[in-house]
């Protein structure tokens, strides 16, 4: 595992002269609180707010085969990249596709607070969990729960929270209302899919701006969908496209040393991971990468939409469903 920056770190760069002093200064005090472990650039400048100003501390990366996530790029990583793909290394998933792109998973498996059961996804998914906002996931035209070549699948908001038992567990076949928040409503989106073998797989559509929970956005480009419904009732699934490798940089350093603190990694260490292992939406003009391949597990329970929010959503796939078999 990454660890966080040690109390050294803080002095490579200053004068041994004020070194010396200031560890005089902090003894017995606890050393170099979070607070200031941010200031160990060059002149006492802010790593996390300036993360290319030191050298690269090196990253560990997890050493894997298997990883779940889609093939993004057409291709299985052995000859050359396609066109706008930076070369990198390919997995298979547990189900055995090939060429699964996810260099999120290089950068952030080996951070311990970053993984599934750690610091900052505990956080998030209590976010979720309570409904903040909610979100639906709406699937239509199905005809065949094995095998359908033709669904339809539509992701909402709704500013109702989820229903949960004493012990916090969500609770399935609730009613919640499709949000009519602008803020909400124009990230609404609706992807074509087939059911395969009782697995949906959607198409990619051009991006998806995901509301997690508040003030905590993602949006990814170019992404889909792969949704497996259980006998109970729940759904688990993936969904994966390119994300911006800054804005998740932002979201994992704004909180600077609490975060290397409580989540265990170095600020330039993983601003350099990233940056390297950025994979996709290359910039037509500089030739950067700016995004990077990256799968997360979804999870839901069934429930319902009002019935005349129902007839809209249907009504609105009866229409898109008739220009699509008219299109050439």
């Amino acid at each position: 595992m990454n660890s966080k920056p040690s109390q050294a770190d803080y002095f490579t760069l200053m004068p041994a002269d004020k070194a010396a002093a200031l560890r005089r200064e902090l003894e017995g005090k606890g050393g170099v609180g979070p607070d200031r472990m941010p200031y160990r650039g060059p002149d006492e400048m802010d790593v996390a707010l300036l993360p290319g100003i030191v050298a690269d501390p090196g990253h560990a990366l997890p050493k894997a085969d298997v990883v779940e996530g889609f093939d993004l790029d057409g291709d299985d990583g052995s000859g050359a990249p396609p066109k706008g793909t930076r070369k990198h290394v390919n997995f298979v998933s547990p189900d055995g596709r090939r060429g699964i792109d996810n260099q999120l998973f290089t950068v952030e498996g080996c951070v311990e607070g970053l993984r599934r059961k750690g610091f900052l996804p505990m956080i998030f998914n209590e976010g979720r969990a309570s409904g903040r906002p909610t979100a639906l996931v709406e699937i239509s035209g199905i005809d065949d729960e094995r095998n359908d070549s033709d669904v339809w699948v539509t992701v909402l908001y709704s500013g109702d929270e989820l229903r949960r038992s004493p012990a916090k567990v969500v609770l399935p076949d609730y009613t919640y209302r499709v949000s009519d928040n602008p803020a909400l409503t124009q990230d609404f989106a609706r992807f074509h899919g087939r059911i395969v073998d009782g697995v949906l797989i959607t198409d990619p559509i051009p991006q998806l701006h995901v509301h997690e929970v508040t003030g905590i956005e993602t949006t990814f480009f170019r992404p889909r969908l792969r949704l497996e419904f259980l006998p109970d009732g729940r759904m688990k699934g993936i969904i994966g496209g390119y994300i911006d490798w800054r804005k998740r940089v932002v979201f994992q350093i704004y909180r600077a040393s609490d975060y290397e603190n409580t989540v265990g990694l170095q600020m330039p260490a993983i601003y350099n991971a990233m940056k390297r292992a950025a994979d996709g939406l290359q910039d037509p003009v500089t030739g950067e990468f700016n995004g990077i391949s990256a799968a997360f597990d979804i999870e839901g329970v069934a429930g319902f939409i009002p019935p005349t929010q129902q007839t809209k959503l249907l009504a609105g796939n009866e229409t898109r469903t008739s220009k699509a078999r008219q299109a050439p």
